[in-house]
């Protein structure tokens, strides 16, 4: 009888406050844990993070939080981990009538597209987004539809609209003061303009490429977020090695 009459009591105030605010901070945390390669810590937070934002019934939040459970899958290379957790958060985005985490759930899902294969659709539909996504001023969103826009042409071997569009992509992530993106539009330089059959201009990019990822893992005072796919493959990468 004292336990069931314990879980019926109603909750004081300070503990609801605690757990909107945890709800606000605690998925965000979870995605930065990602980022920088701490994916275990990273799926602990966002899984108390998603089980928070289904209780208090805040379809963005839990939509975001699926987004970023999928981002860790993601920075793994773990495509088809990844691929539920995007769709059940496009799912509940829809649900949720936010704009922009509706977008955010779109750009992830056509990203991953370029990873699964399909180029020609996730190419224009990349373009598309990155449109939108200017025109709503969500800019790191933009660019990064540019970049992975760009390796769906480079993987198509459609050299020259990927260069063109990787460089405005490095032009874009240079005034975003992103590492990370700059880092891998340069990479993807790298391979369009080795593609062309410019080995000298390729191997400086690729050097810029390593540059900034080696700016990054001293900034982290780790090597853990090299194991985030995106920036394992530059430093792996053996373009412009004699």
């Amino acid at each position: 009888m004292a336990r069931n009459s314990r879980l019926k009591r109603r909750p004081s105030r300070p503990c609801v406050t605690y757990r909107i605010a945890a709800c606000g901070w605690q998925p965000f945390y979870g995605q930065a844990l990602s980022q920088i390669g701490s994916y275990d810590e990273a799926q602990k937070n966002l899984q108390e993070a998603l089980s928070l934002s289904r209780e208090l019934k805040n379809q963005s939040l839990t939509a975001q939080t699926l987004d970023y459970q999928g981002d860790s899958f993601f920075y793994r290379g773990e495509f088809k981990s990844a691929r539920p957790l995007y769709d059940q958060a496009l799912q509940e985005a829809s649900r949720s009538k936010d704009r922009n985490i509706i977008l955010l759930s779109r750009i992830n899902l056509a990203i991953l597209g370029v990873h699964e294969g399909r180029l020609e659709t996730v190419a224009a539909t990349l373009k598309a987004l990155a449109q939108e996504a200017d025109t709503l001023g969500l800019k790191y969103l933009s660019a990064e539809c540019s970049v992975n826009r760009s390796e769906a042409l480079l993987t198509a071997r459609q050299f020259t609209l990927a260069r063109q569009e990787l460089e405005a992509s490095v032009r874009k992530s240079e005034k975003l003061g992103s590492k990370a993106l700059l880092a891998q539009a340069h990479y993807l330089l790298a391979q369009t303009l080795q593609g062309n059959g410019t080995a000298r201009e390729a191997a400086a990019h690729l050097a810029e490429a390593r540059r900034l990822v080696e700016e990054i893992r001293t900034e982290s005072h780790s090597d853990v977020m090299l194991k985030r796919q995106d920036l394992r493959r530059i430093s792996a990468d053996g373009l412009g090695k004699s």
